[in-house]
């Protein structure tokens, strides 16, 4: 229940304008640069509470990829956004296969065979990518997504990119063996949505544009259901007060919420933060340490222990993701 502390660390991040890569004819002059176009356009129109777009918004990308078709009938750039629009329908992944034979190096495209793969259960093919696509990542980045995997029952991540570092840490590392990844990306599908149904306990209920509902459902109805704190907030709407940060994810009434971070605490107790070296995009994810390390402190705090060690391990992790004020305001109010 992390609120007013979450919303003082969120990163606001600019998008640049698919406009910019359009020539004065209204047509980019590459491939790649009409792609660049599509997948900026696709970024404005993206909503925090909805993997849903408007009827105009789908117009526009329809659009936007009929024009490269047209012009670029060939290109793996074609394909490949004409899988990314079709949002993981069955019918995609023919674009997707076709824009991997063309473009095997590709990281977009890689990314997006492997994790085709794993929504169709193809994990013989899957595994076949596991070198290449773990190359993607850094060893930050997987030693987060270890922090996020949980023993056993379900995660749901809030997309492809989300997901990706748990397929390749419970594949390839054999981490969390007895957990389901389950990314919201893929729940579009009505296919992969239905696999789901008897480990998510939804039912029929429709995922694509009802996503607030229906994670209210299967994380009241699951209790082992773990929400990915890389999931928008917006998601969590109507379903606050029920749910509670135990770590780098959210659980709906969990037996104690103090043990449950005290727990987490535990985990990561060992990890030096003060000798992390973090890109940009790693200090975003890092980030995610802090609430729920923060609302332990002030838990004890309110049971009369002030734990100097956890304080030290927050303050040097908020230097490392530049949130030093921020982080200092808060224990101020704590203390």
């Amino acid at each position: 229940m992390l609120r007013s502390i979450l919303i003082l660390l969120l990163f606001s991040a600019g998008v640049t304008s698919a406009q910019q890569t359009v020539d004065n004819s209204g047509v980019s002059s590459t491939a790649a640069a009409m792609l660049d176009g599509f997948i900026d356009m696709r970024a404005e129109y993206k909503h925090s509470s909805t993997k849903e777009f408007s009827r105009d918004e789908q117009l526009a990308m329809d659009d936007w990829c009929y024009a490269m078709e047209k012009k670029f009938p060939d290109a793996y750039e074609t394909s490949y956004a004409w899988h990314v629009n079709d949002h993981y329908s069955d019918g995609s992944g023919e674009k997707i296969k076709d824009a991997y034979k063309k473009a095997p190096n590709d990281k977009r495209v890689v990314k997006e065979m492997f994790g085709y793969y794993v929504m169709k259960d193809e994990i013989s093919s899957a595994n076949s990518m596991l070198l290449k696509v773990s190359s993607y990542y850094s060893k930050n980045t997987l030693n987060y997504y270890r922090d996020v995997m949980p023993t056993q029952g379900v995660i749901i991540t809030s997309s492809i990119e989300d997901a990706i570092p748990l397929y390749i840490l419970q594949l390839k590392d054999k981490l969390g063996k007895e957990a389901v990844i389950v990314n919201m990306d893929f729940l579009i599908n009505k296919g992969y949505l239905q696999k789901q149904v008897s480990k998510l306990g939804a039912g029929s209920q429709s995922f694509y544009g009802n996503e607030k509902a229906y994670l209210k459902l299967v994380m009241n109805k699951n209790k082992q259901v773990h929400l990915s704190s890389t999931v928008s907030q917006n998601y969590l709407k109507g379903n606050a007060q029920n749910c509670f940060l135990t770590g780098l994810s959210y659980q709906s009434n969990p037996a104690s919420h103090v043990a449950s971070l005290e727990k987490f605490w535990k985990e990561v107790a060992q990890k030096n933060f003060s000798s992390l070296s973090l890109t940009s995009s790693e200090k975003r994810l890092y980030t995610n340490y802090l609430p729920p390390l923060l609302t332990l402190y002030k838990l004890q705090l309110a049971r009369g222990g002030k734990n100097e060690t956890l304080k030290k391990a927050i303050i040097a992790l908020a230097d490392k993701v530049q949130q030093t004020k921020n982080v200092k305001d808060i224990l101020n109010t704590y203390e």
